[in-house]
């Protein structure tokens, strides 16, 4: 096991790994950044300079808090993921998940965790997306689609948008969340059901519970511990 203290900056999380200082994004499939490989416990992982044209560069025109490296799916989901905001604490681990809490299924899109969660009766895959400070849904279950909160947003993979925040019941198998979610804009609604899902589970999740995901074996752990 390998463990890190965290940061969240942003709403985003932040951690010191391997002497490098990196912004932690499990909806990105790939890790970006230079200087080459990244040593993590006894594993090696690559490090490439871009995804689909987005490099480093321009992502911290968007992110004012300091990293090297935007840590991905590739590495964070390769093995247990547990986040322990709360402690400000994240570990990597190849240990099962334990019994407390809730386990839901989560499954590899891309290389990218997705889980479903039931909003009004309805169900929606989201990636479950350490990148998004907020959780975003298709816009037919959020209403008027400029009421609440109005705020810019940024998503690596997406860019900055605009959008607005109202708070909205998510519920994850029996566990009932109030989530403060946003809608993106139609090309990147679109954009995200080319990518296998249609909503996606931001970093407020993570300031309620200790969630742990083990992407390998297909189950997302959230604690009941708030």
């Amino acid at each position: 096991m390998t463990e890190f203290a965290i940061q969240f900056e942003e709403g985003l999380l932040f951690a010191e790994i391997g002497g490098r200082r990196c912004l932690l994004d499990t909806g990105s499939p790939v890790s970006i950044g230079e200087g080459g490989p990244i040593t993590i416990g006894d594993r090696e992982h690559a490090i490439e300079t871009g995804y689909l044209g987005v490099g480093l560069a321009t992502i911290r025109e968007h992110v004012t808090h300091p990293f090297d490296v935007l840590l991905g799916a590739d590495v964070l989901c390769s093995q247990r993921l547990e986040l322990d905001l709360p402690k400000g604490v994240c570990r990597l681990t190849d240990t099962p998940a334990p019994d407390a809490g809730r386990h839901l299924p989560v499954r590899s899109v891309m290389g990218v965790p997705v889980v479903t969660v039931e909003v009004d009766g309805h169900s929606v895959d989201a990636f479950f997306d350490t990148g998004a400070s907020h959780s975003f849904l298709p816009p037919d279950l959020l209403g008027d689609p400029q009421a609440g909160d109005r705020i810019e947003e940024f998503l690596p993979q997406l860019g900055r948008f605009e959008t607005w925040l109202r708070p909205v019941a998510v519920t994850l198998s029996d566990l009932e969340l109030g989530l403060r979610c946003g809608a993106l804009p139609e090309l990147l609604q679109m954009a995200l059901g080319i990518g296998g899902a249609s909503g996606i589970l931001g970093n407020e999740l993570l300031l309620q519970h200790r969630v742990s995901l083990d992407l390998p074996n297909s189950v997302l752990a959230i604690d009941d511990v708030a």
